[in-house]
């Protein structure tokens, strides 16, 4: 088995790194598409019981749109009905990401539990 350290939030941590550094510097249609695909892959994923996989994809999404999308040099020729639809998605996506977070922290716990009690290291 993989190490990992015995630390849950220290393991929650390490899930958050990968998302964060990636750069929205293309066409506008080419970064809706990205945002589509985070957040279709984020459901995806967590329709497949992958919890950090989907929240890692859910975190991209909504730091993407959030953060990344309105500094964007073409994001006011998006539709009002358009920026809504992301406005919904990043709700879902945030609450969504909650839920997982809790998820995550609660299975690391029980982890670290059952390697404390066995002194088995992960």
């Amino acid at each position: 088995m993989k190490p990992q350290t015995s630390n849950p939030v220290d393991r929650f941590r390490k899930i958050i790194p990968p998302c964060r550094y990636y750069k929205l510097k293309m066409p506008l249609d080419k970064v809706l598409q990205k945002l589509d695909t985070f957040y279709s892959l984020g459901v995806a994923y967590h329709e497949g019981n992958q919890l950090e996989k989907a929240y890692a994809y859910f975190f991209r999404f909504v730091d993407a749109v959030v953060d990344k999308l309105p500094k964007h040099p073409n994001y006011n020729a998006l539709t009002n009905a358009y920026k809504e639809e992301l406005c919904r998605r990043t709700i879902r996506s945030i609450s969504t990401a909650e839920k997982l977070k809790a998820e995550i922290l609660s299975k690391y716990c029980k982890e670290a539990e059952v390697t404390s009690d066995t002194g088995l290291r992960m």
